[in-house]
């Protein structure tokens, strides 16, 4: 307003008694504070020489409320992270944090100060700030369930924040524990900030049980030998080379030879190892036979090899067929046969190796 004349006096009323001697005022453009929200009636008064009544405006004014801002006191934690909340706000509000980011919450995922402004659907903002602090947890590790074949096992929870304390399931406080029989161990760690974790471990010692397969040994290269260990309790699980679970192991022939043992399914294991050289023994093919019931050399008889291990075929001298045996036992003695000259061949089906070679029976009187 412009006034039209000098002498002009304009007065105010901001409907604000409450507020004292602010609530009045002179003058073109005064301003008021008002100190709550609400509704209040604003009456100008301009008074002009020479005007008997004076203009009176009257405007209500519409104050809105700050928003009610809070986000807690400062706090720390035991966390790695740690979810800020405002308290409750109208619908309608908007939120801004420190990062420019708009959601109703904010996940704190380090140590700082966070500050939030709210700003209501009137277009009134208030901020609100608080310090975060958080506090490693610490995560103490022991095996959760263990076997170990020994008579001790020394427990240890890894490492552990600096100036972390311990306790252990019998009050002991040392880093590490020394477990000397079977039970539960529980370690407590508490870290200066006061934050604890906690871990436990089922401890199962075991002794391993004594085995042995005998000692070290010479056999023809062409031989074999049944392996067994020492009596071993009933229910003993056995694993030999070739991966079979028998309680004995026949050694194709010279080499190292291994065998583990577990008294159950769960206990501690044991091998033992034996080796078997290769002795110097001749190898004899029969080249007679004579199966006249005096009982000298009676049978065809391999010596020097393991008869079991070798196939036998037997042809007359025409070429036909009159014995065959898979595993032979050193029984022929070409019953049913003539006098005569007869081939032999052998052939191991392990290794391969075959002999061919001819026989004669002689029957005499």
């Amino acid at each position: 307003m412009q006034p039209a004349a000098s002498g002009i006096v304009v007065s105010w009323d901001f409907g604000d008694p409450a507020s004292g001697g602010a609530n009045a005022a002179t003058g073109l453009t005064p301003t008021h504070t008002y100190a709550t929200a609400g509704t209040y009636q604003v009456t100008m008064i301009v008074e002009v020489p020479g005007v008997v009544n004076p203009l009176v405006v009257r405007q209500a004014v519409v104050v809105s409320p700050l928003p009610q801002v809070s986000l807690g006191n400062d706090v720390a934690v035991c966390a790695s992270q740690f979810l800020v909340s405002a308290n409750a706000q109208p619908a309608g509000s908007t939120y801004r944090w420190q990062d420019g980011s708009t959601g109703a919450t904010y996940l704190a995922q380090a140590s700082g100060r966070y500050s939030v402004t709210v700003t209501s659907a009137a277009g009134c903002a208030s901020t609100a700030a608080v310090n975060v602090t958080l506090n490693a947890v610490p995560r103490p590790r022991l095996p959760l369930d263990t076997l170990v074949c020994a008579s001790s096992v020394l427990l240890r929870p890894g490492g552990q924040p600096a100036g972390s304390t311990y306790r252990w399931q019998d009050g002991s406080t040392s880093a590490t524990y020394l477990a000397q029989a079977s039970g539960t161990y529980t370690v407590l760690v508490t870290t200066p900030q006061g934050c604890t974790g906690a871990a436990t471990s089922q401890v199962r010692l075991g002794t391993k049980p004594s085995v042995s397969l005998g000692a070290d040994t010479a056999i023809c290269p062409n031989a074999t030998l049944v392996l067994r260990t020492n009596p071993q309790p009933a229910g003993t699980l056995y694993r030999w080379p070739d991966g079979s679970t028998a309680a004995t192991y026949r050694a194709p022939g010279p080499g190292q030879y291994s065998v583990e043992i577990r008294t159950t399914a769960t206990s501690c294991p044991a091998s033992a190892t034996r080796v078997i050289t290769a002795a110097n023994c001749p190898i004899v093919i029969p080249n007679i036979i004579t199966p006249n019931g005096d009982q000298a050399n009676e049978f065809f008889t391999l010596k020097g090899l393991t008869a079991a291990e070798w196939h036998l075929s037997i042809f007359d001298r025409w070429g036909r067929q009159v014995y065959d045996r898979a595993r032979y036992d050193n029984s022929w003695n070409a019953t049913g046969q003539a006098s005569g000259m007869y081939y032999y061949l052998l052939s191991n089906e392990v290794t391969g190796a075959r002999y061919r070679g001819w026989v004669e029976v002689i029957r005499g009187n």
